[in-house]
């Protein structure tokens, strides 16, 4: 991707047993946004969701993704999740067997101007 038209970028870390933020993203600039959640742990399960908010400093929340588990090893993608125009969305993570190691990676694709 040719960075004048977008973004990209990456995050780790480990679940907890409680939901934690392991990543927030702008949407009002971009078309697309495509996310990939990867469960780097090779003995424990994870459970993530995708929660859209209308403003940046909104309360309210909208499920972008419903809580899903990832089997160990697993991942999956959600691609242009900005087809209702939500101004962020914060990816959570929580443990699902046990704590376990995550990856997210992340592309968005700017508007034209």
């Amino acid at each position: 991707m040719n960075l004048l038209d977008g973004i990209e970028g990456s995050t780790t870390g480990t679940s907890t047993a409680a939901y934690v933020t392991a990543l927030t993203l702008e949407l009002n600039p971009f078309k697309s946004t495509t996310i990939f959640v990867n469960n780097a742990d090779d003995t424990s399960s994870l459970k993530y969701k995708i929660l859209g908010y209308a403003k940046m400093t909104g309360t309210l929340t909208q499920d972008i993704v419903s809580e899903t588990e990832l089997a160990q090893g697993a991942d999956t993608d959600i691609s242009n999740i900005v087809d209702v125009p939500y101004a962020k969305a914060v990816v959570q993570v929580i443990d699902g067997d046990g704590h376990a190691d995550y990856k997210i990676e992340y592309t968005q694709e700017r508007l034209q101007r």
